[in-house]
């Protein structure tokens, strides 16, 4: 870019060629004044009217599926961009296949930069399959857009704080004897042989029998046909999951942390909560850490809200593989403001004394308790408390994704 102090002189060279009547001199320095004039007016509307997209084919994944970012760049004006270079952030976790990035001064983003030159009201755009490598949020942007006129005089630079987010989910492990069965005899969901029934829910009615309560009569269809008729309820029960993860992997803080255990538990968690909406469970998600851009715990109530399970999956994904407080606290916190006869699904690798006592309490409380042992050493026994392990194998639930991926947003 030329300075004002060289465009002065170009105007006391053209005065002076003028003078000396100095015609070659003249049309040459005529000619550069101009082009300068152009790159001068070239720079003030190089950007007018362009647009710089970017999308994904699905803001949420699994982790081993892939994404399409198409970024598009589109001039819609009468002035080109002969030279245009194009600066777009992007994060260093996920996988780009064979497109080459740059360096970013920050060690979790990369540089994704393309160089090209767009013609009058002309569109270009490029399709990059992205590699969902690890759970997480990211974000795609900003961008920084520079571009040079045709003789190489002037630029021009454009930020852009358009951004893309992508949330990954964990992924679904296998556990096969996972079993949420119902304990709590009155509520919501159905269960076809229980002593007691909920009388909100009528599915006929039958003649009446002396053991028959009163209230029970149909009058009705004792009119219709004569004869007493009494109601036959719908035999219901409730269930309640509490999914309560612990992202402690030892007893104590200074023996260090085992991430490859966390992520076992947090992917345990994922496949637990994506059961319960299987069977159209009520179910939360209680952790002993935090998103990644929260300070407080996660604590996500019981619901059968289509959207919990995302709500539930994005937690999981976003929550840093750090514990904030001790899991016995959380237990002892949390375990006596759930129904009676809900069932917690315990996912812990720590079999310390301080969990086992507090599980053995909420036992006594009246919840069943079901401990997923993320450990490699023997699972722990204790009496009337169920405890299977949840090993280290990690296939995943395909046919399920896809269901998950596609469900109504937040």
């Amino acid at each position: 870019m030329f300075k004002p102090q060289l465009r002065w002189l170009l105007v006391v060279l053209l005065g002076l060629a003028l003078l000396l009547r100095q015609g070659l001199a003249v049309v040459l320095l005529g000619l550069l004044g101009l082009a300068l004039g152009f790159a001068y007016l070239w720079a003030r509307w190089a950007f007018h009217r362009v647009t710089y997209t970017r999308t994904l084919s699905n803001d949420r994944a699994f982790v081993g599926d892939r994404v399409t970012l198409t970024v598009r760049l589109e001039n819609t004006k009468l002035l080109g961009l002969p030279s245009l270079r194009i600066d777009d952030v992007v994060p260093a976790k996920l996988g780009y296949d064979d497109q080459h990035l740059l360096p970013h001064p920050q060690s979790h983003l990369q540089i994704w930069r393309r160089r090209i030159g767009l013609r009058p009201y002309e569109a270009v755009s490029w399709s990059i399959e992205v590699g969902c490598a690890q759970r997480g949020f990211y974000t795609f942007g900003p961008v920084h857009l520079e571009a040079t006129d045709a003789f190489g005089f002037q630029s021009r630079d454009l930020d852009l704080p358009t951004r893309t987010n992508l949330i990954i989910y964990p992924e679904l492990i296998a556990l096969p004897n996972l079993q949420l069965r119902a304990q709590h005899p009155i509520g919501e969901s159905r269960a076809p042989r229980q002593l007691l029934t909920d009388p909100s829910r009528t599915v006929g009615v039958r003649d009446y029998r002396r053991e028959d309560p009163f209230k029970t009569i149909h009058w009705g269809a004792t009119a219709r046909r004569g004869e007493l008729q009494t109601r036959v309820f719908e035999p219901t029960t409730s269930l309640d999951v509490a999914i309560m993860l612990n992202l402690d992997t030892f007893e104590h803080y200074w023996e260090g942390m085992r991430f490859d255990l966390i992520e076992r538990m947090i992917s345990a968690a994922a496949t637990v909560a994506t059961e319960a909406a299987n069977q159209r469970l009520r179910f939360g998600l209680y952790v002993n850490g935090t998103p990644a851009e929260s300070g407080q715990l996660i604590r996500i109530p019981p619901s059968r809200s289509p959207a919990q399970l995302n709500i539930v999956l994005e937690a999981l994904a976003t929550v840093v593989p750090y514990s904030i407080t001790p899991f016995p606290n959380l237990l002892r916190q949390i375990g006596p403001s759930l129904d009676w006869g809900a069932t917690i699904v315990m996912i812990s690798a720590v079999p310390s004394d301080a969990v086992q006592s507090a599980v053995l309490r909420l036992k006594r409380g009246g919840r069943r308790v079901l401990w997923l042992y993320g450990g490699d050493d023997a699972v722990p026994q204790l009496p009337g408390i169920e405890i299977q392990s949840i090993g280290s194998g990690g296939s995943q639930w395909a046919e399920r994704r896809a269901t998950i991926v596609t469900a109504p947003g937040l």
